[in-house]
C-alpha cells in the first residue's frame, strides 16, 4: 500500500478541524458531493487528543467493479440490492499541529485532489479555499533553490483533463498553452523537451516554475510521467539533473502488514499503517 504526503492550507487560514467536526455530526446519507463526476464522502472520523492527529476515511461510489470468483474458476457478479454500488476506500491521517495529510494510494478510489475539492464542497470560497500539495523532499529542493538556472527540461504527462486545466490556469503563457496543446491535440499523451541554442545561456525562468507548481500538485498517479530539469547555479559550471517526481515524499506499507477481513484490508489496520509512516515522517523534519 503507497501512501503520498501532502500539505493542506487555506489562504485565510480556515479551521479544516472545525469542517472535520461539522461533518462528522452529520448524517452520513447528507455527505456525499459530486466531485469530477462521481460522488464522494468523508464516511469515518477520529480525533486522537494525544496526537492531534485526525483519522478520516473518504469513501467512493464505483458503479462497475470486479467479480466474484469461485473455487471451480467460474466467475459470477456480487448481487447487490437496489442503491447499492460497490464503495472504494482512501485512508487519511490529518496532523492538525502541521498541517499535513497522509493518504493511502487507491488506484480506483479518491485521490488526494479530491480530498481537497470535497472540503471545498462544503464552503465554496475561491479566495480561501483549501489547497493540497505535495510534499517534497527539502534537501533536493534546497538543491534545486541553488541551481535557478535551467539549462534543459524535459515534461511528459498524460493529456487528461485535470492536468490540461491546471495548465492552463497556471498563470504562466507557457503553461497555457501546453494545456491547450495536449487539450485540442486528441494526443494520450505530450513529451516537449527545452534546450538552450548558443544564443542564449539559459531558460526562461518560467519554464522552472511552471514545472514545479505541477510536481506540487500532480504525481505520476495523476498523469505526470516525468519532469526533469538541468539546472545550474549563478557561480558554477556544473549543470545537474534533478527528476521532480522523485522528490516528492511518499512511503509503502506491505500488504501483509495488513489486516483482511471479509476480503478487505481493515480501516484501523490501514489507519495503523498510515500512523505509522506519519511518525517516521515528522522524526525525520525534527
Amino acid at each position: 500500500m503507497s501512501i503520498h504526503l501532502f500539505e493542506i492550507v487555506s489562504p485565510t487560514g480556515r479551521d479544516l478541524g472545525g469542517l472535520i467536526d461539522r461533518i462528522g455530526r452529520t448524517g452520513k446519507d447528507r455527505r456525499w458531493r459530486p466531485i469530477f463526476n462521481q460522488e464522494v464522502t468523508l464516511l469515518e472520523t477520529r480525533r486522537d487528543p494525544t496526537t492531534g492527529f485526525r483519522f478520516l476515511d473518504f469513501v467512493k461510489r464505483r458503479e462497475v467493479g470486479p467479480g466474484k470468483i469461485r473455487v471451480n474458476s467460474d466467475i459470477e457478479p456480487f448481487n447487490f440490492a437496489r442503491g447499492e454500488t460497490f464503495g472504494e476506500e482512501t485512508a487519511a491521517i490529518w496532523d492538525e499541529a502541521r498541517g499535513w495529510l497522509a493518504v493511502q494510494f487507491n488506484q480506483h478510489g479518491v485521490r488526494a485532489g479530491s480530498i481537497a475539492n470535497y472540503f471545498n464542497s462544503y464552503d465554496h470560497d475561491p479566495a480561501s479555499d483549501w489547497i493540497l500539495t505535495a510534499k517534497l523532499d527539502e534537501r533536493a529542493w534546497r538543491e534545486l533553490a541553488r541551481r535557478p538556472n535551467v539549462k534543459a527540461a524535459t515534461l511528459r504527462f498524460e493529456a487528461t483533463d485535470r492536468v490540461n486545466s491546471a495548465m492552463r490556469e497556471s498563470g504562466i503563457a507557457l503553461g497555457s498553452a501546453l494545456g491547450r496543446i495536449g487539450g485540442t491535440s486528441g494526443a494520450a499523451n505530450v513529451e516537449v523537451t527545452f534546450t538552450m541554442g548558443h544564443t542564449r545561456r539559459f531558460l526562461d525562468r518560467d519554464v522552472g516554475e511552471l514545472f514545479k507548481s505541477l510536481v506540487r500538485t500532480f504525481g505520476q498517479d495523476d498523469g505526470l510521467r516525468s519532469v526533469r530539469l538541468t539546472a545550474r547555479g549563478d557561480d558554477d559550471h556544473e549543470d545537474k539533473a534533478i527528476d521532480l517526481l522523485h522528490q516528492r515524499i511518499k512511503g509503502a506499507v506491505a500488504t501483509r502488514e495488513l489486516e483482511v477481513e471479509a476480503l478487505r484490508f481493515t480501516l484501523n489496520s490501514r489507519w495503523r499503517a498510515l500512523e505509522r509512516i506519519m511518525n517516521g515522517w515528522i522524526a525525520e523534519h525534527e
